[in-house]
């Protein structure tokens, strides 16, 4: 198999495959958001989509329904409705999705399809690129290996789940809300290998996928917008056992982890107390709320919303541990790269804490030589 590639540039990969005119292969875990990535470029590139799973079909669903030609004596074959119409003088991806789940016979059907651009009496027109998907065969879903005559028509793409990508996505701001739940980012930036986690033991359960993660957003959202607030207190004890059910069902075990950290950060006014008096108000002692009050910060530094910039400063001078301080510059240099200059945002005293080191190593050799 190739490289396995982020979104981001398996996205790119993608589109100048779709400007070469080649047929695709995208393979990888279930939920990491291969559907995803190809809508995402058909909108960007301005292309139309037609969907086919082709898990669903039979081999001769592709054919068409035949039918006779009393004049010539033969036999004709009507196109499914699924494919574009001959003709067409759209631009567009045919997205044969799952297809290593179909039967190989089925994927026999597609062969034609896809070297040729035809299949009997049909041809796809001439703006129209074949796209295809599945999962691994390694991955505990219904996936048929592909045979080698049909493998070697694709360009195949590897994709890997990506926890900066995925998270750039599901941050940003769609008419006002992000794209996925602050509680499920704030977590999964905190756990990022509960991001895509399929344990071979819990194999007949739900498990932490990228898709997985989305659907338990809208459910916190519905949730959230019946209860009036989330996550429900621990005196709220039907609302609880809800909550616990809707994420065992879309993330399965990491559900109660991940109430935990709901419970430990719920309260998360001291960002705001932190924000109003960020020299004297006393820091978290939480792993997961000092990492909450990290990334506020840094999410606010790019407008300077609530003086993040002069919080960060201050926060930086004291935070105790190293990686935290490290943690604070990323996010921060990331949103804000003008704040690089900053002298209290330097790197100097991390060199200082290095060329330290390196004096007392030279010492103690020093001293046994």
């Amino acid at each position: 198999m190739p490289n396995p590639l982020t979104f981001d540039h398996a996205a790119r990969l993608l589109t100048n495959a779709i400007a070469a005119r080649l047929a695709t292969f995208i393979s990888g875990p279930p939920g990491i958001g291969k559907s995803t990535m190809v809508r995402c470029v058909a909108s960007e590139l301005g292309m139309e989509l037609r969907d086919v799973r082709v898990s669903l079909l039979d081999a001769v669903d592709l054919r068409g329904l035949p039918f006779p030609d009393r004049e010539r004596g033969t036999t004709l074959w009507l196109p499914p409705q699924f494919l574009p119409p001959m003709g067409s003088t759209n631009r567009g991806i045919l997205f044969l999705d799952e297809i290593n789940a179909a039967m190989p016979n089925v994927q026999a059907a597609c062969y034609q399809l896809v070297l040729d651009r035809r299949i009997g009496e049909y041809e796809l027109p001439e703006g129209w690129v074949v796209c295809a998907a599945g999962n691994r065969t390694t991955d505990r879903s219904v996936a048929y290996s592909l045979p080698s005559a049909l493998r070697n028509r694709f360009l195949t793409i590897e994709l890997r789940h990506d926890l900066a990508g995925w998270l750039s996505w599901a941050t940003e701001r769609v008419d006002g809300r992000p794209r996925v739940h602050a509680s499920i980012t704030d977590f999964v930036s905190y756990r990022p290998g509960m991001l895509l986690d399929m344990p071979e033991q819990l194999r007949d359960q739900p498990f932490p996928t990228p898709r997985s993660w989305e659907f338990a957003s809208r459910l916190i959202e519905q949730a959230e917008r019946e209860w009036g607030v989330f996550p429900p207190s621990e005196g709220s004890l039907v609302e609880r056992e809800l909550t616990q059910a809707m994420l065992e069902g879309t993330v399965g075990h990491v559900a109660t982890e991940f109430m935990a950290f709901l419970d430990s950060v719920g309260d998360r006014t001291f960002v705001t107390r932190f924000l109003a008096n960020p020299s004297s108000e006393e820091l978290p002692t939480h792993g997961g709320c000092m990492f909450v009050l990290v990334m506020a910060i840094a999410e606010r530094v790019k407008d300077d919303v609530d003086d993040a910039r002069q919080a960060a400063r201050v926060l930086m001078q004291r935070l105790p541990d190293m990686e935290w301080r490290e943690k604070l510059r990323r996010e921060v240099f990331m949103r804000c790269p003008m704040m690089m200059a900053d002298p209290m945002l330097a790197v100097d005293e991390l060199k200082q804490g290095t060329s330290s080191l390196e004096a007392r190593n030279a010492e103690r050799k020093g001293r046994a030589a």
